[in-house]
């Protein structure tokens, strides 16, 4: 078999902390080497598979049939009287309300009576992904056991480096604090020993150290959450479940899933002893995860029968006398986006789903362009080209040149 190239990766998994790439790294089945990529892309990939960041944009570029990202780590949690988190539980982000998954807390405004209003709008998690999730959540429910302790002990087992400081920590030395005491020294490393413990939140202890999986919202934000009384004053507005700071423009690049564990509870109490083990516990659900999607063809990702219909959509983008404006229509997951894997073509997607959401793609165009004092497009060689489920909307849009994607057997 000959070895893989840059298109026929089809997932990527971004981690911020050299711990969770480790983690992640540990649990790959099949590690490959190193190819070459271009000299404007700065990222570092370890590439590899499972059986069953710097930008995404410079990602993107080079993996051409990327189809989804994970972005995965570790950070703090937000326990409340209605969700029990716990240090080694997993947060997945999950659309909530008018939030789709994720948001920014530090990016909107503060209305009327103190509570915040997001300004912008990030894309939903890939339907794709969310579908797997419900099932691997409803196969949880009814096992009452996720799995995820066996396939870490495994992981453990085939890399006996790591059996020392990736095993799980002590329950003593999950602390959860008041929010309203603030740890008492400034040595982080004294993990709280000369803090008040009738100040600790008193918890019913678990029957098992098996790790919980929480679905809900994601908070992002620029600096490291590390305030409690704002980590509640925010959670109660908003129902957060966890805070992290990676950029989160990323989103509405690719479709992007957040899965993350909680090493901490967002306080002035934080230390590192659970970092090694919660990386390795999220690197563990992602593989359960990523367990269920089947593998596409790389091949644009479409059956050959579908193949015609690209090759129409290409002769009318390409023709001398081209139309300005084409749509692509069919059922969701037929692949109607997949007209940016040609090196030929540029292409931004925007979501239009809501105008906060167009606001904010057009806002993430111009930054990852540099563009500056904007004026209207004169480009002869630009064209429009919409992608959308309702065949009415597409024949309002654009009567003539409309492409139909029928649905994957």
């Amino acid at each position: 078999m000959s070895p893989p190239t840059c298109g026929d990766y089809t997932i990527a998994w971004i981690c911020a902390l050299p711990v969770e790439v480790a983690a992640a790294k540990a649990i790959l089945d099949e590690i490959h080497q190193s190819l070459l990529q271009p000299s404007t892309d700065p990222n570092a990939y370890i590439y590899g598979t499972i059986s069953a960041s710097t930008s995404i944009s410079h990602l993107a570029s080079t993996f051409r049939a990327i189809q989804f990202v994970l972005m995965v780590g570790i950070g703090g949690g937000v326990p409340s009287r209605t969700d029990d988190i716990q240090l080694g539980d997993v947060v997945i982000s999950k659309s909530t309300g008018k939030y789709s998954g994720v948001i920014q807390y530090d990016h909107g405004k503060t209305v009327q009576g103190g509570c915040f209003e997001q300004t912008g709008m990030l894309n939903h998690p890939p339907q794709s992904l969310l579908t797997r999730i419900a099932h691997l959540q409803a196969d949880q429910m009814a096992k009452k056991d996720n799995g995820i302790l066996t396939i870490i002990q495994d992981v453990i087992k085939r890399n006996p480096d790591m059996n020392e400081s990736f095993i799980p920590p002590g329950q003593d030395t999950d602390s959860l604090f008041r929010s309203s005491y603030q740890h008492i020294d400034n040595d982080k490393e004294n993990k709280c020993v000369k803090c008040d413990k009738q100040q600790l939140v008193h918890r019913h202890p678990r029957n098992s150290r098996t790790p919980h999986i929480h679905y809900g919202l994601i908070a992002s934000g620029d600096q490291m959450m590390e305030d409690s009384e704002t980590r509640d004053r925010l959670t109660q507005q908003l129902g957060i479940l966890y805070f992290k700071m990676e950029a989160v423009g990323l989103m509405n690049q690719l479709p992007t899933l957040v899965i993350r564990g909680i090493s901490n509870y967002c306080n002035s109490h934080k230390h590192k002893d659970w970092q090694r083990y919660v990386a390795l516990t999220v690197a563990v659900y992602t593989k359960l995860l990523l367990s269920l999607v089947p593998v596409r063809d790389t091949n644009l990702g479409l059956p050959s029968s579908n193949k015609v219909e690209i090759e129409k959509l290409k002769q009318l983008i390409t023709m001398q006398d081209r139309p300005r404006r084409v749509a692509i229509t069919g059922l969701e997951e037929v692949r109607k986006t997949q007209m940016d894997q040609y090196k030929e073509s540029s292409i931004f997607w925007i979501p239009c789903t809501s105008h906060a959401m167009i606001e904010q793609a057009y806002l993430n165009i111009t930054q990852t362009l540099a563009l500056h004092d904007i004026k209207p497009a004169e480009s002869e060689q630009g064209y429009i080209l919409f992608t959308t489920q309702n065949r009415k909307l597409a024949m309002n849009l654009i009567p003539f040149d409309i492409v139909l994607i029928p649905d994957v057997d």
